[in-house]
């Protein structure tokens, strides 16, 4: 097992903590580690690949709009 999943029933607010968790991992992983990630993820989440790779890629992240407005990126709102 790659990820960190907490053994509890998942509600929309716990599925995103866990991809809160598991983000900064896989940013920093490789792409075999990334795709092995997905598959657990997409197992227990019951959510599509790409859009867990979405959420683990921004979530945390600040980002930037053309008019220099800095946001969070938080898949929890």
């Amino acid at each position: 097992m790659v990820t960190t999943i907490p053994k509890d029933s998942l509600t929309r607010e716990k599925r995103m903590s866990v991809v809160l968790r598991n983000a900064p991992r896989y940013r920093r992983a490789r792409k075999k580690l990334k795709s092995a990630m997905l598959d657990e993820l997409r197992a227990v989440l019951h959510y599509n690949r790409k859009y867990l790779a979405l959420l683990l890629r921004s979530s945390g992240r600040s980002v930037f709009t053309h008019r220099d407005v800095r946001f969070l990126a938080d898949p929890r709102v």
